[in-house]
Formats: structure tokens, sequence, C-alpha cells
């Protein structure tokens, strides 16, 4: 046991060490994130829970000193107000602009335009479709040459307004 302990801070401490690399035109990046909703921003009285998962591919760099990006976000949220359980779910393209401040910090913008699907356990109310348009703003660390963490606070329509994970990139 006490061997797997060491390889993977041998591990840990070699992925921390290496050098990162900015996004760039033709890299993929996949953003895994989590984050909470708070009881009374909406009509809710209790908090939720939300995850996410956004696809990134660099697309234009020629436009000054970052990338624009393109991709996709699916993200999921529930919560219960009273006895009545509400989960959204959202589908949608993403447009987004990175600027890198130094090697291993970026900070980005995003727009969406989507759909979201909202249902509830209450038989009176039926599933809803919904337009989504959101955007945020967020940050970006990268420790090594493929892994991040990132934060973004947003509007994301019942998806969690401040969120949070890792970030992948290949």
């Amino acid at each position: 046991m006490k061997r797997y302990f060491i390889v993977a801070i041998l591990c840990t401490v070699s992925i921390l060490g290496a050098s990162a690399q900015e996004m760039q035109k033709g890299n993929s990046l996949v953003n895994v994130g989590l984050g909470f909703i708070e009881g009374g921003i909406f009509e809710h009285k209790e908090s939720g829970v939300g995850l996410n998962v956004a696809y990134d591919y660099g697309l234009i760099d020629e436009w000054g000193p970052g990338i624009f990006t393109i991709g996709g976000f699916v993200g999921f949220s529930t919560w219960k107000n009273y006895s009545i359980r509400y989960t959204n779910w959202a589908i949608t393209p993403r447009v987004t602009y990175r600027y890198p401040v130094s090697d291993n910090f970026e900070l980005y913008g995003t727009a969406m335009l989507g759909l979201l699907l909202m249902t509830n356990d209450d038989e009176k109310d039926e599933n809803k479709f919904k337009e989504l348009f959101a955007s945020s703003v967020g940050l970006r660390y990268s420790f090594g040459n493929n892994i991040a963490v990132f934060a973004e606070l947003g509007t994301f329509c019942r998806i969690p307004l401040l969120n949070g994970g890792l970030s992948f990139s290949f």
C-alpha cells in the first residue's frame, strides 16, 4: 500500500512540475465542473447541485492576443422545493474567447445559445423546453501540459452560477 502511495505522490509532483501549454489553434479542451445553486436565487427555497461538461476546440488565433474556440456545453441541475423535485438539462453550442495572462493562467469569456429542458415530479406541470442564453467569465490555471483547474461565474438560467472543476487538454 505504501508503494502505491509513493508512486501517486511522484506522479502528482511530476504533473505539477511540468510546463503548461496555453490553448492553441487545433487543440481541444474538456471542462468537467460542479456547481451549487444556493436556495433563494430563483423561486425555490432549498439549495441544489449541478454538473456540467464543456468541450472547446481552438479555432481562430489571428484576431488578437487570444484565441477563439467553439464547442458545446451539457449541464444538469437539480433541487427540491418543499416536496417537488426540479431538474434541468441544458445543451448548447458555445463560443469562447481565451486570453492568456501567463503560461499557466488564462482568462476567458463564453456565450451560449441553446435549449433548456425543465422537468419536475409534480403531475400538474408538464416538461418544458425553453431557449437558453447564457454567458460566463472564467479563469483557468494549468498545472501541466494536460490538466488544469477552472472557475466560472455567469448566468446559466438555473444551471449553477458559480462553477468549478478540472480541465483536460489534448
